[in-house]
């Protein structure tokens, strides 16, 4: 919503004029462009769930001030109010795309990922702004944007919390975790539940036997 209803939000609905509106939001998104590196960098570090979680919450306590900032009628200001939100969006945008991988399993990774991201993103993001603005035109309240974004990130921190395990710095879903010498393959050996953490999800034991058989060769190669 933020890239592609935002535009049309602040010559159509706040009376900004088409052109200084996309200007707007292309200084905001060339801003964003090193905190989506940051944030990349950060969700390694500290893990991905903390940043996703973090930025839901941050977009329910300040869309609503930003977006009065947005509708204040001064660019400075309409510029800080574009800003905070595009912070926000840039934790999602340098988290997501390790994150959503991650939520599958090796042997259907890529199809798995493909089908249920383009058709989430056709069917959601796809419709975001018609359904935004029809709400915007039925209600006449301009800050219908900033409720939508709060709906939207309370169910998505209810999952995130619930339902979506932290994967930084674990191996993926049905894979042997990488390792770079032969002490972190020790160290995988001797603690094979912590590195094949995902098991608990598999229904049967083949996997684990077929990953530690692999294991314990490299490590015969290594000595």
């Amino acid at each position: 919503m933020v890239l592609t209803y935002m535009p049309s939000y602040l010559s159509d609905e706040l009376g900004y004029g088409e052109k200084k509106g996309l200007f707007l939001v292309l200084i905001v998104m060339i801003a964003m462009i090193p905190f989506v590196l940051a944030m990349g960098y950060w969700s390694d570090r500290i893990g991905r769930n903390r940043i996703v979680k973090g930025a839901l919450i941050g977009t329910i306590i300040l869309s609503i001030p930003a977006l009065m900032m947005i509708g204040n009628g001064n660019s400075y200001t309409a510029f800080l109010g574009l800003f905070i939100i595009g912070i926000l969006l840039s934790a999602f945008q340098g988290v997501l795309p390790a994150t959503l991988p991650s939520l599958f399993f090796t042997k259907v990774r890529y199809g798995s990922l493909a089908i249920t991201y383009n058709v989430s993103t056709s069917i959601f993001g796809g419709t975001t702004p018609l359904v935004v603005a029809w709400l915007v035109s039925v209600t006449k309240n301009k800050m219908v944007p900033a409720y939508y974004l709060m709906a939207v990130c309370v169910i998505g921190l209810i999952i995130v919390a619930f339902f979506v395990k932290e994967t930084a710095g674990r191996s993926l879903r049905g894979s042997a975790p990488a390792v770079d010498n032969a002490s972190e393959i020790e160290q995988v050996l001797k603690n094979p539940d912590e590195a094949l953490w995902w098991e608990e999800e598999v229904k049967h034991g083949n996997i684990n036997h077929s990953v530690m058989d692999s294991r314990q060769e490299n490590a015969e190669n290594v000595r």
